[in-house]
């Protein structure tokens, strides 16, 4: 493929390739992603899965609920890389802003994932999917939507299917910043379902 066809990604390697396929999935609508050298991964121990894997298994969990929305124009992605010419980027979804960057230790700044990636998804009016890691996602509203202010009303990890959703953790206090944000794990794929709301000033 050349660089002319929008679902060309020049970096398809495996080092960055999981956060590629988010982005690739979330902002191009691709239905297939693989970077070279796939077919030679194994995971070091059982909770050691590559990346790569993480994602994928994520986007499965997601059914029907990834093309729906990919044709419905309710995805977008974001990735960053210590290298990125700008440390933050942002993207606008359902009436939200969703501005990225690469995720920090909270008391010494220093950042603790060299690459990041997010997929988001609209499920429903005020909720979103976003799945990936190594980025802190802060959130407000668009203000070509309207002039409300826009909060958290819940983050949630969860696990499963459409069919079924366990949500094995729920984020509050320094997992949040108090409300104020998504911190995504730094080193894993994870899944959040995010409930937001939007109220007059």
């Amino acid at each position: 493929m050349s660089p002319s066809n929008p679902l060309f990604i020049p970096e398809a390697r495996l080092d960055t390739g999981p956060f590629n396929a988010l982005y690739a999935y979330g902002a191009v609508r691709a239905f297939g992603f693989c970077p070279f050298g796939i077919d030679g991964l194994h995971a070091a121990k059982v909770d050691d899965e590559p990346l790569i894997t993480q994602v994928y298994a994520s986007l499965e969990s997601l059914g029907e609920l990834l093309p729906d929305a990919q044709k419905s124009g309710r995805t977008r992605a974001i990735v960053l890389h210590a290298s990125s010419p700008r440390g933050t980027q942002s993207v606008s979804l359902g009436g939200y802003l969703f501005q990225a960057s690469l995720s920090r230790a909270w008391r010494t700044g220093v950042l603790e994932a060299e690459d990041g990636g997010l997929l988001l998804l609209a499920s429903a009016p005020d909720e979103f999917f976003a799945i990936g890691s190594g980025l802190t996602v802060k959130i407000s509203r668009d203000p070509d939507a309207d002039s409300k202010v826009a909060g958290i009303a819940s983050i949630e990890e969860v696990t499963g299917s459409t069919a079924g959703w366990k949500v094995v953790a729920r984020l509050n206090g320094d997992q949040s910043n108090q409300g104020r944000q998504l911190n995504m794990d730094p080193h894993r794929v994870r899944i959040y379902r995010v409930r937001l709301y939007a109220a007059q000033k």
